[in-house]
């Protein structure tokens, strides 16, 4: 799939690199979409083992959780974006579906991270924790869609992490004070 891409790539043809038969494959996945569904999952494993063992570090903000699962989240989407190989490994469609997902172990730890913070009143619970998590995703996808059509001239990590800042000042928390939200 990595040679010729996706779209290009049958299922025979991964049947035979894998020394599979086309009926074994058919008892393990059902479509192409579902082997590139079982390599998410083990990237996700992988990804999992990265972030810190629990939600929140002790005495640890929730905001500098939410920072911290956001830099995370912005490496490995700005890692497959600005790869001129990935996209053609994995089809937009799909990127979208599963790696910009609510399904994903990412964003369930984004809206554990949110609903923490609404219920010990850091952050405001007028808006629901799921629409928070949409929100900042599509405020870090265009982080890093910048970051891409600068060439990544600037370091991706420190100015999502200074953006974030503002974004929860104006928009989410009641109290935010900028500097008491230190890493």
């Amino acid at each position: 799939m990595k040679k010729q891409g996706y779209d290009a790539t049958s299922i025979r043809e991964i049947c035979e690199k894998a020394d599979v038969s086309v009926g074994a494959f058919y008892l393990y996945f059902g479509s192409k979409d579902d082997v590139l569904s079982e390599m998410l999952r083990i990237q996700w494993k992988k990804d999992e083992r990265d972030l810190p063992p629990s939600l929140m570090q002790s005495g640890e903000s929730v905001y500098v959780a939410v920072e911290n699962l956001m830099c995370h989240w912005a490496k490995s989407f700005g890692s497959y974006a600005s790869d001129p190989e990935k996209p053609r490994l994995f089809p937009p469609h799909f990127f979208h579906k599963h790696i910009i997902s609510s399904k994903s172990p990412f964003f369930a730890r984004l809206e554990a991270a949110i609903a923490l913070g609404q219920r010990d009143g850091s952050l405001s619970s007028e808006i629901p924790a799921r629409e928070i998590c949409w929100k900042l995703i599509r405020f870090g996808r265009g982080i890093v869609q910048d970051w891409i059509l600068r060439e990544q001239e600037f370091e991706l990590t420190a100015f999502l992490r200074s953006e974030l800042r503002f974004f929860f000042r104006l928009f989410y928390s009641r109290n935010f004070d900028l500097t008491s939200q230190q890493n």
